[in-house]
């Protein structure tokens, strides 16, 4: 490459071909190709012939990854056996405390796995023969099920009792939030009848009262797994949530439809994360805002106010209980992003808003950076995309690789 000139290399080619010919197909989300777009932007480009080229975007000097010097392949292979036995997360723009994140979630699968594989001595308890039972009764051994018993009782203590159904008349049913929370108080009290029944129904078996059947001895291996059995999974929760987390969240998510059912959804503050259906909420707010603004759906576009008071507007819709991950919120001036060694911080109240699409105030907003929002931690359920104020000192890049994202549900 000596003889060729740095500009004269087709770069928007080849950074087509291999974002998108060689690895695009195999991306299924918008934010992970723009993520391999900003990598392959960066690292093929007429500024990787200079000296000082870094491999990352690190604004920090320590960690940044110089570019090799050299033509041929012995020194590309030196370079690379001169590499620390341990590379640092920020060669890949993550965090520097990147990997910490990953050795927890490593962590609560592997507790997850164990709770799993202690689990087959008790649910096989409820199953045995008669003779088998007897002759535990008959040499003092008493019910193995009472420690069982015991924990289910637990859970029932914990558990809502009851969640009243909001009152429906002609003028409310109209009203778009109504109908969304009406939907969420439904599903909610149907959820109390349901895990209420199941859990007396386990206490009765564990009590002798009841005979056994092949779903409560599924409840009884869920129970011992400390995992959420897949009947009362009506909202996406992760996967290694426990049964005793769930009860405790639930309760929670209960108690501000409690509060709800009586409050306007628009003049409340919002646990976005504890609504069982959040795109449900945020279409409600749409559609409440072209009713009252009687625009079309398409010509409204969101633009969300961090850190700011409550509005008194019937056009704006208080949130809290987000978290941001990659990053921060400096609320400092107009506030903006800020970087972070925190693996997730929480965010301040935001106000969520539905604008014309022509506006202005949303069009200023395209310059800012776009994060991904995400139902949990686990980023697997894609909500929408959050526009939010970042430096114009930091390319966009940054912000990408960094793998900055907004969750809603993080836990308590």
């Amino acid at each position: 490459m000596s003889n060729v000139s740095p500009e004269k290399i087709p770069w928007d080619a080849i950074q087509t071909v291999v974002s998108d010919a060689m690895y695009g197909g195999r991306v299924d989300n918008e934010f992970d190709q723009t993520i391999l777009q900003s990598f392959v932007k960066h690292l093929f480009c007429e500024e990787a012939f200079n000296n000082d080229f870094a491999l990352n975007l690190s604004l920090e000097a320590e960690h940044k990854l110089p570019s090799p010097d050299g033509r041929k392949r012995e020194q590309f292979v030196a370079w690379c056996e001169n590499l620390p036995v341990k590379g640092s997360p920020a060669w890949l723009g993550l965090p520097v405390h990147a990997e910490r994140m990953l050795r927890i979630n490593r962590a609560i699968s592997t507790l997850s796995r164990w709770l799993k594989l202690q689990s087959s001595g008790v649910g096989g308890s409820a199953g045995g023969k008669k003779e088998d039972k007897k002759a535990r009764r008959g040499s003092g051994g008493g019910n193995p099920l009472a420690p069982v018993g015991e924990k289910v009782t637990i859970l029932l203590g914990n558990m809502p009792e009851k969640l009243d159904a909001m009152e429906k008349t002609e003028e409310t049913v109209k009203d778009p939030m109504w109908r969304c929370i009406n939907r969420e108080n439904e599903v909610c009290r149907s959820l109390i009848k349901k895990v209420r029944s199941d859990l007396k129904s386990l206490l009765g078996m564990c009590e002798g009262n009841i005979k056994a059947t092949n779903d409560l001895r599924a409840l009884l291996q869920n129970l011992s797994t400390d995992s959420v059995p897949k009947a009362w999974k009506k909202y996406v929760v992760p996967e290694t949530m426990t049964i005793t987390d769930w009860i405790s969240d639930f309760s929670a998510r209960t108690e501000q439809l409690n509060i709800l059912r009586e409050a306007k959804a628009s003049k409340t503050m919002i646990w976005f994360g504890g609504l069982m259906s959040p795109e449900a909420f945020l279409t409600a707010t749409r559609q409440a805002t072209a009713l009252d603004m009687k625009l079309s759906l398409e010509e409204l576009q969101l633009v969300i106010d961090v850190g700011v008071k409550p509005a008194t507007s019937n056009l704006a819709f208080e949130v809290n209980g987000l978290y941001i991950e990659g990053a921060k919120y400096d609320t400092s001036g107009e506030g903006h992003l800020a970087l972070t060694d925190e693996l997730a911080v929480p965010l301040p109240d935001m106000r969520l808003r539905w604008v014309h699409r022509e506006s202005k105030e949303y069009l200023d907003t395209l310059e800012f950076f776009k994060a991904p929002v995400y139902v949990n931690g686990t980023r697997t359920n894609l909500l929408c995309p959050f526009y939010i104020r970042a430096p114009k000192d930091t390319t966009q890049s940054v912000w990408l690789q960094r793998s900055v994202c907004i969750t809603l549900w993080t836990k308590r």
